[in-house]
């Protein structure tokens, strides 16, 4: 792996040298600002919502069951009843006790299931919104003669002039967050008793970052999994 990672910064390297114009993005902020991205927010978490409140149905429906296998199991246990009628009990109760592990493993696998769907519809809905992006920097890059257009965390330094990255959040229907602009006031002319030093102001906070997954993207998937680790005990 790492010598994959060494050979792509090489090639990088080298498409940087011999580009004579080239442009960088940031692409996690392409798509925070991407106007898919609040709908898209908004479907994964009504899923995740669904899937959880069927978890939750799931592990009542368990519970339930393994009370009364517990009560039947207490009554299996009453010296008073005949030994026919402590067999019988008894062997109810491995029966229930088989089916309840059985019913526990379903219902493992089934959510088990359910996270893999939330993840794979993060993906696809990333995807497209990712690739719609692509073509708005491949159509940008080619009017403006741009040779290469890279991601911008993938070089340790790069001008702020080469930055497209708000034209292209404009070209994909998006608004770019303001950017922070420091104010440098003149100091005062310096007198006997006191001198005034200049004033900074504090750059703003970027906004929430939506998850992306791949490895050309550059932000690790953060989407909630579904706990299901209490289902198997």
């Amino acid at each position: 792996m790492k010598t994959v990672l060494t050979s792509l910064s090489a090639l990088m390297l080298v498409a940087t040298v011999c580009a004579s114009n080239i442009a960088v993005i940031d692409m996690e902020t392409i798509l925070e600002a991407h106007p898919n991205t609040p709908n898209d927010k908004k479907l994964l978490e009504t899923t995740l919502e669904d899937y959880s409140e069927e978890r939750d149905a799931l592990r009542a429906k368990l519970e339930e069951k393994q009370a009364a296998l517990e009560k039947m199991m207490q009554s299996a246990q009453n010296p008073m009843l005949a030994p026919a009628k402590v067999a019988e009990l008894k062997a109810k109760c491995e029966k229930a006790y088989m089916e309840l592990e059985e019913q526990r493993m379903k219902a493992e696998e089934q959510m088990q299931a359910r996270s893999r769907e939330l993840s794979e519809l993060e993906r696809r809905l990333i995807k497209r919104t990712s690739e719609e992006v692509t073509e708005h920097v491949k159509a940008y890059a080619k009017a403006k003669g741009y040779d290469a257009v890279i991601y911008k965390n993938m070089v340790p330094y790069v001008s702020e002039a080469l930055d497209i990255t708000d034209e292209i959040i404009a070209l994909c229907g998006g608004k770019a967050a303001p950017k922070a602009e420091e104010t440098v006031e003149k100091p005062a002319k310096a007198t006997p008793k006191a001198t005034t030093k200049a004033k900074s102001t504090q750059p703003l906070k970027a906004p929430a970052k939506f998850a992306t997954a791949g490895e050309q993207a550059p932000v690790k998937q953060k989407l909630p999994v579904l706990d299901t680790t209490d289902l198997a005990e």
